[in-house]
C-alpha cells in the first residue's frame, strides 16, 4: 500500500462512530472530536474528519440524553409536575405556533 494514503471507509458514518464512542462520551462529555478521531484511527485504522467526529459525539449525546428538541418539549409537563408538588407555585407558559405548525415556547 502507498504510504501517506488516507484510509477512509464509506460505512464509517457518524452514527457508526457514535456507537463506537458512546461509553467514552458518557464517561467524559467534554471528550474532544480530536480524541475521537485518534481513537477511530487507532482502533480501526481509518481516518475520519473533524466534522464527522463532532457529529458522532453529538449523536452519542443524543442517544443518551435525547435531542434538544425533545428536552424542550418535555419542559411544560415537567413544570406542571413541579407546580402540582409545590403548592402555591404559579407558572405561565407562553407558547406560539411557528411557521412549521409546531408549538414553541417564547
Amino acid at each position: 500500500m502507498l504510504e501517506n494514503t488516507r484510509l477512509v471507509h464509506r460505512n464509517m458514518t457518524a452514527a457508526f462512530v457514535a456507537q463506537m464512542v458512546y461509553s467514552k462520551v458518557l464517561r467524559k462529555t467534554s471528550l474532544s472530536p480530536f480524541t475521537i478521531m485518534h481513537d477511530v484511527e487507532k482502533e480501526y485504522g481509518y481516518k475520519i474528519s473533524y466534522d464527522k467526529a463532532w457529529r458522532a459525539k453529538q449523536k452519542a449525546l443524543d442517544m443518551r440524553f435525547g435531542t434538544y428538541e425533545d428536552s424542550y418539549h418535555n419542559l411544560p409537563p415537567l413544570l406542571e409536575v413541579m407546580q402540582a408538588r409545590n403548592l402555591g407555585t404559579h407558572m405561565a407558559i407562553l407558547d406560539e405556533v411557528n411557521e412549521n405548525g409546531e408549538n414553541v415556547l417564547r
